[in-house]
């Protein structure tokens, strides 16, 4: 039973409430708008509301319950603000939505390849300096070995 699924309280009263009581997706213009309605530092203008009406496209539609939203919808929904995956090794882009990262991966394209050869060419160099602090290491070793073996030879 997806009501049961998540305890918020000890109350089943108020946990059935929860799991009951409909809402938009943080992500939807509805929630939006409800935002800017309900915080008096941010008042919504007309130029907004138009904006907003010629920009539905880019909110959530999704509506349910908190525990649907929790179970199902929350890491799913095609709307959350993402960065990037490849912003790791140095793609700038940190403010798209994740139905947006085919199109950013289409439109930079050459860009990503390009960061992906310059990440692959200063990891090879690393693993160059890498490989040459261990073979200096492994020689150190080696030396001070073979002055042991040849300081207990000396004892015999």
């Amino acid at each position: 039973n997806a009501l049961n699924a998540i305890n918020f309280t000890n109350s089943v009263l108020l946990d059935n409430l929860v799991g009951t009581l409909s809402i938009h997706c943080p992500h939807s213009r509805q929630a939006k708008h409800e935002y800017l309605i309900n915080n008096d530092d941010t008042k919504m203008n007309d130029d907004n509301e138009n904006e907003s009406e010629q920009c539905n496209e880019s909110y959530c539609k999704w509506n349910g319950t908190i525990n649907d939203y929790l179970l199902n919808h929350m890491n799913k929904c095609d709307h959350i603000g993402v960065s990037c995956p490849l912003q790791i090794i140095g793609c700038k882009a940190n403010n798209l939505i994740q139905m947006d990262i085919p199109k950013h991966f289409n439109n930079y394209n050459l860009q990503h390849l390009i960061i992906m050869a310059k990440s692959l060419s200063d990891c090879q160099q690393t693993i160059t300096r890498q490989s040459q602090r261990f073979e200096q290491y492994m020689e150190q070793t080696n030396e001070k070995i073979n002055g042991l073996t040849q300081a207990v030879e000396k004892k015999r």
